[in-house]
């Protein structure tokens, strides 16, 4: 239903709108239309710098790892979720 999350950085209106929002077809454009996405996950990050490539990619593990568990509690399983996830409303 969800397909795989994918982390992209978010540069300009177009990234967010294609990536997120979706748009209809144009044709004068060329453009298929896109629909919108169920779940598109922003997040503001510190800078590489400051966090390091290491500290960065744990950032877009978490990050990730809240996109499974949102997919898994919108298809009502919480199969493969921790235990102290697993009934916890607030996290969500």
């Amino acid at each position: 239903m969800f397909g795989t999350p994918q982390v992209r950085q978010l540069t300009d209106q177009e990234t967010f709108v294609e990536h997120c929002i979706g748009h209809p077809a144009n044709e004068t454009l060329g453009l298929e239309a896109i629909p919108p996405r169920q779940l598109c996950f922003l997040a503001f990050l510190p800078h590489i710098l400051d966090s390091s490539a290491a500290g960065r990619n744990a950032y877009l593990k978490v990050c990730l790892t809240l996109t499974m568990w949102h997919a898994h509690l919108s298809e009502g399983s919480d199969a493969g979720l921790p235990k102290s996830v697993v009934g916890q409303q607030t996290i969500l």
